[in-house]
């Protein structure tokens, strides 16, 4: 009997608080590559050699223009260390990281396939910790 009182108190003490673990994540988090020889639809309005904080502002207006619920961009520099030569298949080195509020059903997935973002795929939001 002691038994069943000491592991309901454990439960008790070691259960989920209110802003810990019980809570749904309210966000998602994807990535994509950058297209070698500028073929991105984005490419005239983000210019390369834009400062990294000013690349990853244009890109949350952009990606917001197209319908994505964008609350944070993560630029990563130098994220792919060799990259093949074809222009529009081929990232460049840097990827993009956004967190996007979710969407009913895949509409994030069907905004990224309209832009056809290259290598668009969930990643792990630990990115912008």
């Amino acid at each position: 009997m002691k038994f069943i009182y000491v592991f309901l108190f454990a439960v008790l003490m070691f259960s989920c608080k209110d802003d810990d673990c019980c809570v749904s994540s309210d966000v998602e988090c994807y990535s994509f590559d950058i297209r070698q020889c500028q073929t991105d639809e984005f490419a005239d309005e983000i210019a390369e050699l834009e400062p990294q904080t000013q690349r990853e502002s244009l890109m949350k207006s952009w990606l917001s223009d197209k319908g994505f619920q964008v609350e944070k961009v993560k630029l990563e520099l130098g994220f792919h260390e060799a990259v093949c030569e074809a222009c529009h298949v081929c990232p460049m080195g840097d990827r993009y990281y956004i967190q996007v509020s979710p969407k009913e059903g895949s509409t994030n997935n069907v905004i990224a396939e309209t832009l056809q973002l290259l290598s668009f795929e969930l990643a792990d939001c630990s990115v912008f910790e």
